[in-house]
């Protein structure tokens, strides 16, 4: 993880006064969403635009919208799949545009922590859109709604406190993690946390 943001979660953490710790935190973001809450997107242009990080989720959209997957829709949208940021901006778009512009926020997550949009009030907002436009001031914001999220969980708050990295992952990534890992050939969440914070202990 880079220096930089290093420095911003410690920032962070102080503006929170949270107990959790640092190395946990750092864990937690870089399993989640690589160390970025942005990347940079070269236009059909040539010009460069930042966007936040994003993981469209076709099937949440879907059940939001009553809208019914079908591969006749012929929809960006409903074709997508966890993949490069370009595709999951161009089925966020036209979820956004097409569809509904709410839903399609709610059915998103977004920057470095990757909370989803209908989190928007565990994570300290009022509202989807002033959780985005809050993100987009920078990734010290998203840092602290990470943490706001935690702690407004008794649940998610106490495992994390506790380091039980199972009770994390089923909290935040729902009870079938493990089986998803399986069936995409992926490191198990837990494991991934677990090494992740021993890489992050020394970091004060």
């Amino acid at each position: 993880m880079r220096q930089e943001l290093i420095d911003t979660i410690k920032q962070a953490v102080k503006l929170s006064k949270t107990d959790i710790p640092l190395a946990r935190l750092l864990a937690f973001i870089e399993v989640e969403s690589g160390g970025r809450g942005f990347a940079e997107y070269i236009n059909k242009d040539g010009t460069k635009t930042t966007k936040l990080i994003i993981q469209f989720e076709a099937g949440t959209f879907s059940k939001a919208t009553g809208i019914a997957r079908s591969k006749d829709n012929n929809w960006a949208w409903d074709e997508n799949v966890v993949d490069v940021q370009s595709k999951e901006w161009e089925a966020f778009n036209e979820a956004f545009t097409k569809v509904d512009k709410v839903k399609a926020m709610e059915s998103t997550s977004w920057g470095l922590p990757q909370i989803m949009g209908f989190n928007y009030k565990q994570a300290g907002y009022n509202s989807v859109g002033e959780m985005l436009d809050d993100y987009k001031r920078g990734e010290l914001q998203q840092v602290v709604s990470l943490i706001k999220f935690i702690q407004n969980s008794s649940k998610l708050y106490k495992a994390v406190l506790a380091g039980d990295y199972e009770a994390i992952a089923s909290t935040y990534n729902g009870s079938g993690h493990r089986a998803l890992a399986l069936k995409n050939g992926w490191k198990p969440y837990p494991d991934k946390l677990k090494e992740a914070e021993e890489k992050y202990k020394s970091v004060k």
